[in-house]
């Protein structure tokens, strides 16, 4: 008995500095984790707050609190960064789209009110949505994911596009692929108008334009 128990003790001590080892790794993890993600909310900042182009690795480092080779240690360049901020603009934009889940009829007061809904979410993310299409300018790879991202937002819209028939439906889900980049550039100019009266006018033809094109699934004449 002994014996057996001098074994279990060496067998439990063998095992106690794996443990630790583990733990180690576990906290250095933890560790690359929360660096990483104070990256990522720095450059995010930054884009916001400088626009894209403007924003630079040193820049980011400042913002997040360390260092350069911390950074590389991370990422290879500020473009790596462009993925969390399609990431961060996509949540937004599917939150705000996907409300047309939640439409009863495509008429003039739910698309007035809908778009209300947008410019909501618009004017939290606004200065991200113009980094963003900086970016495009700048990535290709960035500019040919505009419309298959759209498209993917509006795969999540079943119980708006189930109201079409399936004849009708790939051509809505096109409209609205579209729709989605080309409502930002008109929030964006609409926002922009000083005029208060005007820009309410602007949000009301935009609102007759989206039942136009999704109450006419067809060819429009």
């Amino acid at each position: 008995m002994k014996a057996s128990a001098e074994i279990v003790g060496k067998d439990a001590n063998s095992k106690r500095p794996a443990s630790r080892k583990g733990s180690a790794g576990g906290l250095r993890g933890e560790l690359k984790r929360f660096t990483r993600e104070k990256l990522v909310a720095a450059a995010l900042d930054s884009f916001a707050a400088d626009g894209f182009r403007a924003t630079t690795v040193e820049r980011i480092v400042e913002m997040a609190g360390t260092t350069a080779p911390t950074f590389y240690r991370h990422f290879s360049s500020k473009n790596e960064l462009l993925k969390p901020l399609q990431e961060q603009l996509t949540l937004e934009v599917r939150g705000a789209v996907g409300s047309l889940n939640d439409v009863e009829t495509v008429d003039f007061p739910t698309m007035r009110a809908w778009l209300d809904v947008y410019a909501r979410m618009w004017m939290r993310v606004h200065k991200l949505c113009v980094a963003y299409w900086e970016a495009t300018e700048l990535d290709s790879d960035l500019a040919a994911d505009v419309i298959p991202s759209s498209l993917i937002t509006v795969s999540e819209l079943g119980r708006f596009l189930d109201r079409f028939a399936p004849l009708d439906r790939e051509s809505i889900e096109l409209r609205l692929a579209l729709l989605i980049p080309l409502l930002d550039r008109a929030t964006q100019v609409t926002m922009g108008t000083r005029d208060k009266r005007t820009k309410e006018k602007l949000f009301d033809e935009f609102a007759n334009m989206l039942v136009l094109v999704l109450r006419n699934p067809g060819p429009i004449k």
